[in-house]
């Protein structure tokens, strides 16, 4: 798995976040919107870390953990870029 470096405008080196919401999860779970809304209200998937204003948001550890449990393939996130961070792969 490709490792993210994210700088800031500043020059720092971040960590990257370890939470994924909706979007995220369409990507990891390889299904549509509706599909992952529906994965995400089982009994056994992850409760959420915390509810924003995109909704709720999940551990990125904790959605792979589901994945490897219920057998589940974990595809690939595409790194976001924004207007204040620059996002590198070392692959």
């Amino acid at each position: 798995m490709p490792v993210v470096r994210c700088t800031s405008a500043y020059g720092a080196v971040m960590s990257p976040p370890l939470v994924v919401a909706l979007a995220e999860l369409t990507q990891m779970l390889g299904v549509t919107k509706n599909r992952a809304m529906q994965v995400s209200k089982k009994s056994d998937f992850p409760a959420p870390v915390a509810e924003l204003s995109v909704g709720r948001i999940w551990s990125y550890e904790a959605v792979v953990e589901f994945c490897e449990r219920t057998g589940r393939k974990v595809h690939p996130l595409k790194p976001a870029v924004t207007a204040d961070a620059d996002v590198q792969l070392d692959e």
